[in-house]
């Protein structure tokens, strides 16, 4: 079976938070979140090149797993998922979203749970570890979730685990339309925040003039 990503605009409307784990954010009913007006003009081009890269190179791993049920949205990259009656805490593939504290990081968090919460979702076979959790691409209904998070500004590629060169330019398109995230001219991404805290460094100035929803 051969799965194909969904299309980069068009298809963010198709896709249904709760937390189940301690630490999961608890939510009772998800906000939609609002169709993203473009400048079709503008993106038709990148969109053809998009397709084009899809359609010659992108075969997903056909050994998929589930689907399960979602039932807790962490952040915009992590989620909780019912396997074998047992909550089980999955980390996204290639993208890295705001955490608690960064500009976006509500809003990123919502807008996964339009996509998946309550769905049935399948995975990828564990691609490794992160922060003692599994790493796994997520589909629904074959649609790529990472991608749609990235084309939605809702998260950045992370590219130090990723070298997913569509990924790479959807999230460009994103940057370009100043979607989401991008938004703000200078967004700081998560691993910098991460590296700073390491370091005992407060990042608290960094959000100063910028809002933290």
């Amino acid at each position: 079976m051969v799965l194909t990503a969904c299309l980069v605009a068009g298809s963010l409307g198709l896709l249904g938070c709760s937390g189940c784990a301690k630490d999961s954010t608890r939510l009772e009913s998800v906000e939609q979140a609002k169709p993203v007006v473009i400048n079709q003009e503008t993106i038709d081009p990148l969109n053809n090149e998009i397709d084009t890269i899809k359609e010659e190179s992108l075969e997903f791993d056909q050994s998929l797993e589930g689907p399960y049920e979602v039932i807790g949205i962490v952040d915009g990259d992590t989620y909780d998922v019912l396997i074998d009656r047992k909550p089980v805490r999955i980390r996204m593939e290639g993208i890295d979203a705001p955490e608690r504290g960064m500009p976006f990081y509500k809003k990123s968090n919502r807008y996964l749970g339009s996509l998946i919460f309550r769905k049935k979702v399948e995975i990828s076979k564990s691609k490794g570890k992160t922060w003692d959790r599994e790493v796994h691409s997520t589909y629904l209904n074959g649609v790529d979730i990472s991608m749609e998070m990235l084309s939605a500004g809702m998260a950045w590629h992370y590219k130090e685990f990723s070298s997913e060169e569509l990924y790479a330019k959807v999230e460009q398109n994103a940057k370009e339309q100043g979607l989401g995230l991008w938004r703000d001219k200078n967004p700081v991404e998560p691993w910098t925040i991460r590296k700073l805290h390491r370091q005992g460094i407060s990042t608290k100035p960094l959000f100063k003039n910028k809002i933290v929803d």
